[in-house]
């Protein structure tokens, strides 16, 4: 199974092969700071569940830092991803 940006089977000549499972949305955020009350730990995953948003699916939370080489000292990224329900 290959999950992918549709434009990409697209290009490569096999759109009979594309599938819509659903929309997901996503917000990638530079921070100069660490997710509060995380006791400032270079990384941590937040399941954030539906029940308590009201809404239908859970919300996703990542968060890494320059301990994983993914950006400079001093600053996190953090992903925040669920599922599109409009």
């Amino acid at each position: 199974m290959v999950v992918c940006d549709p434009s990409y089977i697209v290009k490569v000549g096999e759109p009979n092969k594309l599938h819509s499972a659903g929309k997901i949305i996503r917000c990638i955020c530079i921070m100069d700071h660490p997710i509060p009350n995380t006791n400032n730990v270079p990384s941590v995953q937040i399941i954030i569940p539906q029940r308590q948003t009201g809404r239908k699916s859970d919300i996703y939370v990542m968060m890494v830092s320059s301990v994983h080489n993914v950006c400079k000292k001093g600053y996190y990224v953090a992903i925040i991803s669920t599922n599109v329900e409009t």
